[in-house]
């Protein structure tokens, strides 16, 4: 018996996925789909996206991009114990 609730509960959280995706590709052709938007960007009142509050994060998303601009890729970053921090 127990095994066959564990079958019914399985089943009920993918038609439950199916249906939230569902809802999903329905919004997104009428525009009222909302995602989380990257590090640096929010929603303004418009429900647009715009670039956040915090100026140093803006800065460096602007130095980002600008260098992407310049040069077409962007380096790797070390990450890790012997990574500088700047």
């Amino acid at each position: 018996m127990l095994g066959m609730k564990g079958t019914m509960s399985e089943a009920e959280l993918h038609l439950l996925g199916a249906r939230l995706r569902g809802g999903q590709l329905s919004k997104a052709p009428r525009g009222q789909l909302k995602q989380a938007l990257p590090i640096g960007y929010c929603y303004d009142g418009a429900d647009h996206p715009v670039p956040g509050p915090d100026a140093q994060i803006r800065g460096a998303l602007e130095r980002l991009f600008a260098l992407f601009a310049q040069t077409g890729c962007l380096p790797e970053r070390e990450t890790g114990p012997g990574a500088d921090a700047g």
